[in-house]
């Protein structure tokens, strides 16, 4: 957990943008997308990691560039375990925030400083103005709003920013066979982070395979999450005995064959927080784009 705190909430990570379809519970076969508390979750971004204090600030940034209108909702925070959490922002506890961001500009709201406690959370902003484009395929923008989260370390001795990186969203398509990639890269100057949510209202088991530069697989492990659950750690945690798993270089595969996973990754190099591209993974979705023949 040292670790982890030195480096992966040194690193912490990317938003991933969510727009639901395939539905589990009360949904299934209507198009809704319920998460852990049975909210409808059909017009929605997901933040899948926000660290609050332990040195750390988070900005989250909301865009809405060119869409002719715009654009109100409320974003929700969450636990690890699920459950709803509490942040301070404007000076207020609250657990969620509603706010509006207005046509072609944008919203941020800073959260946590530095001083506080530390605190691992996860988020979703639920958008209720807006409807999705049916032809809209663009897997970085959901029901009209780009999203950013930049994840600030500071030197607590000079209350300096020490470094920070900012992420850009991805569009979760939802469907049966979803799956990520991502580069991996430890050695004495890079360690490799992970982060992933269960979105959903029903356990997920997700596979993690680290494969070689020449593809074949070095080490597997299944990750099983319960509903609304979020893991964050450093890989080599992940995998936990796997020889060489410090010196690994290669690429992780991030699979499921249920709906909600909303995977990230960040790379840490010598104490300076870099994002890791998190791609789709072709055979995970139908060649016409569709993730499962199905997507929003």
């Amino acid at each position: 957990m040292k670790r982890l705190t030195m480096i992966f909430t040194m690193a912490m990570m990317i938003l991933t943008v969510t727009v639901g379809t395939f539905a589990h519970g009360d949904g299934i076969g209507s198009g809704i997308h319920m998460n852990q508390d049975g909210m409808e979750m059909e017009h929605n971004m997901v933040l899948p990691h926000i660290v609050l204090g332990g040195g750390y600030e988070t900005e989250l940034v909301f865009m809405n560039p060119g869409t002719g209108q715009e654009v109100s909702g409320t974003l929700y925070f969450y636990a690890q375990d699920g459950s709803d959490l509490s942040v301070i922002y404007n000076g207020i506890s609250q657990s969620s925030i509603e706010f509006t961001v207005p046509q072609s500009g944008y919203f941020s709201l800073k959260l946590g400083t530095p001083d506080d406690p530390q605190q691992i959370a996860w988020a979703v902003f639920i958008n209720s103005s807006d409807q999705p484009d049916a032809d809209d395929r663009d897997m970085y923008m959901g029901d009209h709003l780009f999203v950013s989260i930049f994840y600030k370390r500071f030197d607590t001795n000079s209350d300096r920013m020490a470094t920070q990186v900012g992420v850009m969203g991805m569009r979760f398509m939802s469907g049966m066979g979803m799956g990520y990639g991502m580069m991996v890269r430890n050695d004495d100057h890079n360690i490799t982070g992970f982060a992933i949510v269960n979105t959903s209202d029903v356990e997920m088991t997700t596979t993690l395979t680290l494969n070689n530069p020449d593809g074949t697989t070095f080490a597997e492990r299944n990750l099983t999450l319960l509903a609304g659950n979020q893991v964050v750690d450093i890989l080599s945690n992940f995998f936990d005995g796997v020889a060489d798993i410090s010196t690994f270089e290669g690429t992780m595969e991030i699979r499921t064959d249920e709906e909600g996973m909303v995977p990230l990754g960040l790379i840490n190099t010598d104490g300076i927080q870099t994002a890791i591209p998190m791609v789709m993974i072709p055979d995970s979705y139908d060649h016409n784009g569709n993730m499962d023949g199905s997507m929003m």
